[in-house]
């Protein structure tokens, strides 16, 4: 009778501990979710106010590919995002070409404090409104908007504007349509002359394909002040635009600019290595280019 009170006494000491280890578990992964998820402050039809982990305020939907993974992570494009404080430094100049909502102009706007300053371009009426909205929320002033965008001459063209993005090269079927806009765009070597800049330390650029006509009609400026550029590469949205990724490998190696992967900052350094990271179909990726060789070392 003993040996079977002592084994039943045994077995509920062990159910306890296996139910008590369950519950702590749920517990912890319960606050691992809370913590990277943006929690909703404010509910409206159109876009709701979120805050993330961090405490940056962005208002936001649930339909596009970029508010959501703000959502539901609490960062986006955290392979790049990650390397922002120690690219940039404070007092710095930077250029935000395709600023979109404003996520990461609100994110380096607080790297390079009050004595750095931001050029936003966001050439779109729709997305220029969420932006204005999204920087007023983060009562940030260190930031000026330009309502056009970056390309290599003076033009007027017609985008595509999608739920998260916009853009002038829409490759067949990739995205649902939500509307379209006439939009302005200049050269940066113009913008640089008509603003009488001095520097540049920090490039931003995002424009879904665009961005090899962006560099067209930017290399006088980025030669004479060899900014860091923080670049998207979307092989899909650059052919549809006429371009290969081989092509602009090729042309900013010219300029003296060494590649490096958002993941692990790893240096490409051969066309091979670069074409097989960067020149996929079915996925974009973003690179770090810098004339000067970027210690990683120092930086992990």
């Amino acid at each position: 009778m003993g040996n079977n009170k002592n084994r039943r006494y045994n077995m509920k000491t062990i159910i306890l501990e296996i139910l008590t280890f369950i519950i702590r578990a749920c517990n912890y992964l319960k606050s691992k979710i809370e913590i990277s998820h943006s929690k909703l402050l404010i509910r409206k039809p159109d876009r709701s106010l979120y805050r993330t982990p961090d405490g940056d305020l962005f208002w936001l939907n649930v339909t596009g590919y970029v508010d959501r993974c703000i959502i539901n992570e609490g960062i986006f494009e955290k392979k790049s995002v990650q390397w922002l404080p120690y690219l940039l430094k404070e007092g710095d100049i930077v250029l935000d070409i395709g600023a979109n909502i404003g996520y990461y102009s609100v994110l380096i706007s607080k790297i390079i404090g009050k004595t750095g300053f931001i050029y936003a371009f966001e050439p779109t009426k729709h997305f220029c409104t969420i932006l204005k909205n999204n920087l007023d929320e983060n009562k940030i002033n260190n930031v000026e908007i330009f309502e056009y965008g970056l390309s290599n001459k003076n033009q007027e063209l017609e985008i595509f504007i999608g739920p998260s993005s916009a853009t002038l090269h829409e490759p067949e079927g990739y995205e649902v349509i939500e509307g379209k806009e006439k939009i302005k765009l200049t050269t940066l070597d113009e913008f640089v002359k008509d603003k009488n800049l001095n520097r540049i330390d920090f490039i931003k650029i995002d424009v879904d394909g665009h961005e090899p006509l962006f560099f067209e009609g930017a290399w006088s400026s980025l030669d004479k002040f060899s900014p860091i550029i923080l670049c998207e590469i979307s092989h899909l949205h650059y052919f549809t635009a006429g371009f290969t990724a081989w092509d602009f490998y090729r042309e900013v190696r010219k300029h003296n600019y060494h590649i490096y992967h958002e993941d692990k900052l790893e240096i490409m350094d051969t066309e091979n290595m670069f074409l097989r990271k960067c020149a996929n179909f079915d996925r974009s990726t973003n690179i770090i280019l810098s004339k000067k060789h970027l210690d990683v070392k120092n930086i992990k």
